[in-house]
C-alpha cells in the first residue's frame, strides 16, 4: 500500500511499510525528529486525562509535542516491539 502526503504543498509518495519504519525508528532512537513529517498540521490529538476532561492539542507542533512525550521519557505509549509482536502474528 501507498499513502500519498501533501506536506508542504508537495506531493510524497511512501509505502506504508515505510512510514511505519519511520515511526518504530522514532521510538527506537527516542528522537522526535523522525516524527515530524508524520505528523499534519491540521492534527488534533485528544488525551482522556488528565480527569475529568482530558487534554486537547491541536495543530502540528502540539500533536508533535504530544508524541515527543514518550519518546523522551516523559509519559508511556504503547512501544513499536508491542506493534512488531502484533505484526508477527500474521
Amino acid at each position: 500500500m501507498t499513502t500519498t502526503s501533501h506536506m508542504g504543498g508537495a506531493e510524497t509518495g511512501r509505502t506504508t511499510r515505510e512510514v511505519l519504519d519511520q515511526y518504530n525508528e522514532a521510538f527506537r532512537l527516542h528522537d522526535p525528529a523522525f516524527l515530524d513529517d508524520l505528523i499534519a498540521d491540521d492534527c488534533i490529538i485528544e488525551d482522556t486525562g488528565p480527569a475529568p476532561d482530558g487534554l486537547l492539542r491541536e495543530g502540528g507542533q502540539a500533536c508533535l509535542a504530544r508524541w515527543s512525550e514518550p519518546l523522551l521519557g516523559l509519559d508511556s505509549l504503547p512501544s513499536p516491539d508491542r506493534a512488531k509482536n502484533i505484526q508477527s502474528d500474521y
